[in-house]
């Protein structure tokens, strides 16, 4: 079904993000003593909660359509009826309007499925700080974030090894932008040096 679809690509991205937590673990953040970790949850969203009620309910009501010899299955005038009951669900997946085009690439993006936020962890004590949509206060530090996530999605998509001997006989050319360049030197020196961790060439 759909449903199933949606929600197992969304269990997946669920399983890449832990192994990009992996990662994400091994670097430091701020100092030695922090590093930040992805964490998600359930989407508080009503409309996703309604697009998941109305796909399971009607998909209830086709399962339950008269079959020979079952007993609860639904007759056709019932079955009628109900389906009248969903007809102005059914047709917005027809995406005749703009609008309706809009709520289905939305409803069906298994991404918004789930809620997304970052906490640093203090290795030492365990103490952690949850950084929501907002952001940190420090726009520095906002900076450092991104890229640290950018570091760890390059080491996970393109597999890069930290063995020695792999990384001496790789090639690996990193370019950044007049984005970065514009970033403060202590910013600059950071993200470098965290690439470079990854035996980037940047």
């Amino acid at each position: 079904s759909l449903i199933a679809k949606i929600t197992d690509y969304r269990d997946r991205c669920r399983e890449k993000m832990e192994i990009l937590n992996d990662t994400i673990g091994s670097f430091p953040f701020r100092d030695t003593n922090h590093y930040i970790r992805i964490q998600f949850q359930e989407p508080n969203d009503p409309a996703i909660s309604d697009f998941y009620r109305q796909c399971q309910d009607l998909s209830a009501t086709l399962l339950r359509y008269r079959t020979q010899g079952d007993e609860e299955a639904l007759g056709e005038e019932e079955m009628d009826r109900r389906l009248r009951e969903k007809e102005k669900f059914i047709e917005r997946f027809r995406m005749g309007s703009e609008a309706d085009v809009r709520y289905i690439r939305r409803m069906t993006d298994a991404r918004n499925w789930l809620r997304f936020s970052c906490i640093i962890v203090n290795r030492r004590t365990g103490e952690k700080e949850v950084i929501h949509g907002s952001g940190p206060k420090s726009g520095g530090e906002l900076e450092i974030l991104a890229y640290t996530v950018l570091a760890a999605g390059l080491k996970y998509s393109f597999n890069l090894s930290d063995d020695a001997e792999v990384h001496a006989r790789s090639f690996r050319l990193l370019f950044v932008d007049e984005a970065f360049l514009k970033s403060s030197k202590d910013i600059q020196d950071t993200v470098l040096n965290l690439f470079r961790s990854l035996h980037l060439q940047a």
